[in-house]
């Protein structure tokens, strides 16, 4: 019983402090780890990394950040700084000019 009373206080702390990503185009949308597990695959780095990266990114902006927005250019940012720790060897980072 107890167990499912923790479940409920996390689902509800989760949702209290939900992310929202501010699009470049205004847009508001909810922060989805997969989504961004895909976008940072989509760019060429291999699945399992990216998802690793997502991880990380998302535990990161969950214990280190407090406004509850967070624009893309911020979260771009946040993945290319974790690329750059993860660099291997043969790839080539190409960033974008915002």
């Amino acid at each position: 019983m107890e167990d499912v009373k923790k479940a409920e206080e996390r689902k509800d702390l989760q949702e209290e402090r939900q992310l929202t990503v501010q699009r470049r185009n205004g847009r508001l949308e909810p922060f989805k780890e997969e989504k961004m597990a895909r976008s940072i695959s989509r760019a060429g780095t291999p699945f399992l990394i990216a998802r690793d990266i997502s991880k990380l990114v998302k535990n990161n902006l969950d214990e280190n950040y407090d406004n509850k927005i967070i624009s893309s250019n911020g979260l771009r940012s946040l993945i290319v700084e974790e690329l750059k720790n993860r660099l291997l060897p043969n790839h080539i980072l190409i960033t974008r000019k915002t």
